[in-house]
């Protein structure tokens, strides 16, 4: 439920977890004969009380969504396809954390996205690399040779 400043500025209320999965359809990069938003996986990488940035995956590519509640809607701020994210069945992808502030770090995947916001609670002793690596291989499973 809205809080009332929330009420009172006109912001809406975050987008679910499943709101955000079935997003990635409104990406130019969706592709609706390869991918389906029902079955995309979501990992919450950053929030506070205004924002969150997911990254939503299909077997075929990786999204970053920030679900801002002072816009009308999510934004897709970059996709990436799986030919980047995954080599010989692993994920080959450079994540790359960076020290901030005792609450949140900074994540680079791969040289074209850096330094996206992260809330440090969010993970396992903090540990984004091995929960973004473990997302990636639950998301865009090896295939059948």
């Amino acid at each position: 439920m809205a809080d009332f400043t929330s009420l009172m500025l006109g912001w809406r209320e975050f987008k679910s977890r499943e709101e955000i999965a079935e997003y990635v359809a409104h990406s130019v990069n969706f592709d609706p004969t390869l991918e389906d938003p029902r079955t995309t996986k979501t990992l919450l990488l950053f929030q506070t009380s205004r924002q969150r940035t997911w990254l939503a995956a299909t077997p075929e590519r990786l999204y970053c969504i920030l679900d801002d509640v002072r816009k009308p809607e999510p934004h897709i701020n970059w996709s990436m396809p799986r030919a980047k994210i995954i080599e010989n069945g692993e994920v080959g992808l450079e994540i790359r954390p960076h020290d901030r502030t005792a609450r949140t770090g900074l994540v680079d995947f791969g040289d074209e996205h850096r330094r996206w916001l992260y809330t440090r609670d969010l993970f396992d002793r903090g540990d984004v690399v091995a929960a973004t690596r473990e997302f990636l291989k639950q998301a865009m499973p090896q295939r059948p040779e």
